[in-house]
C-alpha cells in the first residue's frame, strides 16, 4: 500500500471530490522531483488497493463501495450488431456512431418493447449509408425520420439513420458504439424520442445513469452545447433530478 496513504485519508476525508491536480499537488509535496510516469502509476494502485476510485474525468473521491461506478458496456442485440458491422463492411473509412433504445430498458419503470437502432453516420454520407444497408437487413431502414415517419414505418426493430454532429463524444476503447454521454444528449437533441419514450421517464434515466456508470460531464455539455441544448440539460438535471453535478462551475468551459 502507498506509503501516503493514510495521510491521504485524513487530508481528503472531508472532500466529497478532488481533481488529479490536487491529488498531484499533494504528492508534490511528498515526494521531490515527482515524474508524470510515477504519479501514473500512483494513482493507478491508489484505485487498485481501493485507497481513492474515479468519479469523473480527472476528478476522485476516497474509496466508498456504495458509491462506485462502472464503465458503460452495454449489452448489444444481434440487429445492433449487425447494423454495425455492416457499416463498418461497406463503408471502413467512415466515421459513425451507434446505439440502441433497448440501451435504456435497465432505467425505465415501463420498459421499451420496440428498439430503434439510432447510426448516426459521417455528415453528407447518410444517404450512402441508408441505400449501402436497406436491403440487407430483415427490418426497415429509415433515413433521417421525423416522428409520423416512426409511427407509420418502424416495426419490432427498426434502424434509422441520421448524420453525424461534429465533435460527438467517442468511447475509449475505440468502437462505434455511442458513449453514454452521447445517448444522455440525444435524448434531448433528437426530438423522434419524443414519441417513443415519456418525457415522465428521463429522470430515471439520467438518474439510473449518474448512479451506476462513470459519466464524463465536461464531454457531455460540450456535445450538448454542440447541439444547442446544454442550457436546457442543465435546467433539467437541477430541477427534475437529485443528480449532483462535479463539473458543474465548469460547464461553460471551452
Amino acid at each position: 500500500m502507498d506509503k501516503h496513504a493514510n495521510e491521504l485519508l485524513f487530508e481528503f476525508s472531508n472532500e466529497e471530490t478532488f481533481s488529479r491536480a490536487t491529488l498531484k499537488s499533494f504528492y508534490n509535496a511528498r515526494i521531490e522531483n515527482l515524474k508524470d510516469s510515477t504519479f501514473n502509476w500512483i494513482v493507478y494502485n491508489l484505485c487498485k488497493d481501493k485507497i481513492i476510485q474515479r468519479e469523473g474525468r480527472n476528478i476522485y473521491q476516497l474509496y466508498n463501495s456504495s458509491k462506485t461506478r462502472i464503465p458503460f458496456n452495454p449489452l448489444l442485440s444481434n440487429e445492433l450488431s449487425m447494423v454495425d458491422n455492416l457499416i463498418a463492411m461497406k463503408f471502413p473509412m467512415l466515421k459513425f456512431s451507434i446505439w440502441e433504445l433497448w440501451m435504456l430498458n435497465e432505467f425505465l419503470n415501463h420498459q421499451l418493447e420496440k428498439n430503434i437502432i439510432i447510426s448516426d453516420v459521417e455528415k453528407n454520407f447518410e444517404e450512402s449509408v441508408f441505400e449501402g444497408i436497406k436491403h440487407d437487413l430483415e427490418f426497415p431502414v429509415l433515413l433521417k425520420p421525423n416522428q409520423k415517419e416512426i409511427d407509420y414505418y418502424s416495426a419490432y426493430v427498426t434502424a434509422a439513420v441520421f448524420p453525424l454532429t461534429q465533435e460527438a463524444p467517442k468511447r475509449k476503447d475505440e468502437t462505434q458504439i455511442a458513449p453514454l454521454e452521447k445517448i444522455l444528449v440525444d435524448l434531448f437533441a433528437n426530438k423522434l424520442f419524443e414519441s417513443v419514450i415519456s418525457f415522465g421517464e428521463y429522470p430515471n434515466i439520467f438518474e439510473g445513469a449518474f448512479s451506476k456508470y462513470l459519466i464524463d460531464e465536461k464531454a457531455m455539455f460540450r456535445y450538448a452545447r454542440r447541439r444547442k441544448k446544454d442550457q436546457d440539460l442543465l435546467a433539467f438535471i437541477k430541477n427534475r433530478t437529485s443528480i449532483r453535478l462535479i463539473t458543474e462551475g465548469r460547464i461553460n468551459d471551452k
